[in-house]
């Protein structure tokens, strides 16, 4: 378990200890020398020798830099044994004494890169990188899952090199009272007479609640025929398991070589443990990275906590290209959720980013009053651009058209230009009209293929606006090792006399870290209609 605050605050300041395995040993290095027990009761011996170094965690980091000084230059040695300094595992923790080594924070675990060493006047310097980028994540779906003839012996041709799709929720789904829409893709895999499409990689919950999925023929886009299906589980050739739905099982569909099928979901694709369907943000992000990414230390405590609150938010997507499930993660899914990535004691874990926050949120009050902490920089305002007529685009039909979109603006069911007509889209904002009626109209428009429900675009609209109606100030401010305890999107009371904050509610940016001293880098979240602001 983490170390607890209380521990924390009495605790000196933290610092960095750095492992990397040559293949021969493990070799440990700290800021400064200690000897850390962990939690089997081992005692490790980190010399000193890593020099010092500002880090600055906050969200996605890739790659730090590490300098090592050590007297006995022993680097070409190392190598000369058969040892490896080039991706080879590495781990950089933040360090507070007192802690075992397993409550040291981690602060980025990757491979080593581009290391270099022995150079003239310097033989005791190893300088190096630690990338995460180095570590083979797997994919989603996986690189076997290829449509091909060493997969499939008798399939339509013209799919070889097609993906098996990953569907996570119900894609397509708009109404129990109406057929589901095309939304996904539909493979036709086996030409003979047992002729059938592939709809999705491996077992799903339409298959196991025996439930039908609607399949669209539109080989001819002037004449589109559907019909729904009863949802079988196959193999492929290579042992490989996937979802499909006989030809013969769906009236008013005749499957054949050339032909473009679509699938929509009533029943759901993955399903989740209790057997339902997997759609809840928080449980889709732990199951993209525990099953596709098992190679990242994630966790799992965390993100199953992160859940309770994320699950609100519901996925239905279909991932129809080999990726790295960090990277789909980041491009299709942090840019338009409330989320935050963050890596803590036991890994990486997702964090959600409340923009909506009260002071009920908050875990922990921080003052400058009482010199818990101090403000280490001035007041920055902006950072970004405003927003206060916000579109999102959503249900992503056929991979190719944005059939339903919602706009959260000043006024209810109208466009903030002359002369609009009434729309029932547009949602009205008293965030976006204060911020219209002092810095004019800003609009922007986003796209996601990850949602299909209305209610789940809403709740995205009402973050998106609390995140970019109103300018945002930013503050840094410095005290001990209590901040540390202060992740990445935490949400925290601030007092502040000389600004006149009396428990202002901030969210954490981001944590600077170096030796001694330890920085949380704050935005402060005004907002006029939900903030009570000093106004004498």
């Amino acid at each position: 378990m983490a170390t607890p605050r209380a521990t924390l605050l009495t605790s000196p300041p933290g610092f960095f200890i750095l492992e990397i395995d040559t293949g021969g040993e493990v070799l440990r290095y700290g800021t400064q020398s200690v000897q850390i027990t962990d939690a089997a009761g081992a005692v490790h011996w980190y010399r000193e020798g890593l020099q010092p170094l500002t880090v600055t965690v906050g969200g996605q980091l890739d790659s730090i830099g590490v300098t090592i000084d050590d007297a006995a230059a022993r680097w070409p040695l190392i190598v000369a044994r058969g040892g490896a300094l080039e991706r080879r595992p590495a781990v950089l923790r933040r360090y507070h004494v007192g802690q075992v080594l397993e409550d040291a924070t981690e602060v980025i675990a990757g491979l080593t890169v581009d290391a270099e060493y022995a150079a003239p006047g310097a033989l005791q310097r190893l300088t190096v990188s630690i990338e995460t980028r180095a570590i083979e994540q797997g994919s989603v779906p996986p690189a076997a899952a290829v449509v091909g003839s060493e997969t499939f012996g008798n399939s339509d041709p013209r799919i070889d090199g097609a993906v098996f799709p990953v569907v996570v929720g119900r894609p397509g789904f708009t109404a129990a009272s109406v057929d589901a829409r095309p939304a996904t893709p539909a493979l036709l895999v086996e030409l003979s007479s047992n002729e059938r499409v592939l709809i999705a990689y491996g077992s799903t919950h339409a298959y196991s609640a025996g439930e039908t999925v609607m399949i669209y023929d539109y080989t001819d886009s002037d004449n589109v025929s559907s019909g729904s299906g009863v949802v079988a589980l196959y193999y492929d050739t290579a042992g490989q398991a996937y979802s499909a739905v006989l030809d013969g099982a769906v009236s008013g569909v005749n499957t054949k070589e050339g032909g473009e099928y679509w699938v929509g979901w009533s029943g759901g694709g993955v399903a989740d443990n209790d057997g339902s369907v997997l759609r809840g943000l928080g449980s889709v992000l732990l199951y993209l990275m525990q099953t596709f990414a098992p190679q990242i230390q994630i966790d799992r405590g965390a993100m199953e906590s992160e859940a309770v609150y994320l699950d609100n938010f519901k996925i239905d997507t279909v991932i129809n290209d080999t990726t790295a499930p960090l990277e789909y993660i980041r491009r299709a899914l942090v840019p338009v959720f409330p989320i935050r990535e963050v890596r803590g004691p036991s890994g990486l874990y997702f964090r959600a980013e409340n923009w909506l926050a009260n002071k009920s949120d908050a875990i922990g009050l921080l003052s400058a009053d009482s010199r818990q902490v101090a403000r280490a920089s001035s007041v920055r305002s902006g950072g970004g651009s405003i927003a206060n007529e916000i579109t999102l685009k959503y249900r992503y039909e056929r991979l190719s058209t944005y059939t339903r979109l919602r706009t959260l603006g000043a006024r209810h069911g109208v466009w903030a230009y002359p002369g609009a007509p009434t729309d029932p889209r547009v949602l009205s904002s008293l965030t976006c009209a204060t911020s219209q009626a002092v810095y004019g109209l800003h609009s922007k428009t986003i796209e996601t293929a990850a949602i299909w429900e209305d209610a789940t675009a809403v709740a995205v609209l009402q973050h998106l606006s609390a995140k970019m109606a109103h300018p945002k100030r930013r503050v840094t401010i410095t005290g001990g090792a209590l901040l540390e305890s202060f992740p990445p999107g935490a949400v925290i009371a601030y007092t502040d006399s000389e600004l006149h904050c009396d428990q202002a509610i901030a969210l954490v940016d981001s944590v600077t870290m170096s030796a001694g001293e330890t920085a949380l880098n704050l935005i402060l979240l005004d907002d006029p209609i939900r903030t009570n602001r000093v106004t004498t």
